[in-house]
C-alpha cells in the first residue's frame, strides 16, 4: 500500500516525542473537572473525546517555516480532534486551498474557546499576557488596522453600493 506520506513523516509520527506531545495536546481541552486520565475534546465535534491529534501545518517538521520556540505549538500547528474529525479533515476537499485556509482558522479558534472554558486557570494568565504584548505592540499595528479597514470600505463601496 502507497501512503500519502513521507518516510520521515511516517517515522517521526511513530517517534516517543510525537506521542508525548500529541498526548499534551489533547490534555489542553480536557474539562479541568474530569480526572486526569480523561480525554480531552475534539475541536470539531466536541462532544467527542479526542483521540488524535492534526497538524494543521507542516512547514515546522519540513523546516519550510520559521519558528521562534523551536517546537510545535498547539493552535498553531497543532489540534486535538476526533478520529471522525480528523477523518473528515484529511479529505481532498477540505485539504485543498483556499477551503484549508478557513477550515484551519476555524479549527484553531474553536481549540482556543475550549480551551479557555475548560482550562481557565492555564488560559487567563495567558490572554493576559498576550494582552498587555498587544498593547504594547499596538503601535505596530496601527498601519494594518487602518489599510485593513481602508480594504472592508473599498469592498463595501464597490459590491455593496
Amino acid at each position: 500500500m502507497v501512503s500519502k506520506h513521507s518516510r520521515e513523516y511516517i517515522r517521526y509520527l511513530n517517534s516517543p516525542t510525537w506521542r508525548e506531545k500529541s498526548r499534551w495536546v489533547r490534555s489542553l481541552t480536557r474539562p479541568f473537572w474530569l480526572p486526569k486520565n480523561a480525554r480531552g475534546r475534539c475541536v470539531l465535534f466536541p462532544w467527542l473525546p479526542a483521540q488524535q491529534t492534526h497538524h494543521l501545518t507542516y512547514f515546522f517538521i519540513l523546516n519550510l517555516g520559521w519558528n521562534q520556540f523551536g517546537f510545535e505549538q498547539p493552535v498553531w500547528h497543532l489540534v486535538p480532534v476526533s478520529k471522525v474529525a480528523h477523518d473528515i479533515l484529511g479529505s481532498k476537499l477540505l485539504w485543498k486551498q483556499p477551503v484549508r485556509f478557513f477550515v484551519n482558522t476555524y479549527l484553531r479558534i474553536a481549540f482556543v474557546i475550549l480551551w479557555t472554558l475548560f482550562k481557565p486557570l492555564w488560559s487567563i494568565p495567558f490572554w493576559y499576557v498576550m494582552y498587555r504584548i498587544y498593547q504594547s505592540y499596538n503601535y505596530l499595528l496601527e498601519p494594518a488596522i487602518v489599510w485593513f479597514n481602508y480594504l472592508i470600505n473599498l469592498i463595501k463601496t464597490l459590491f455593496f453600493n
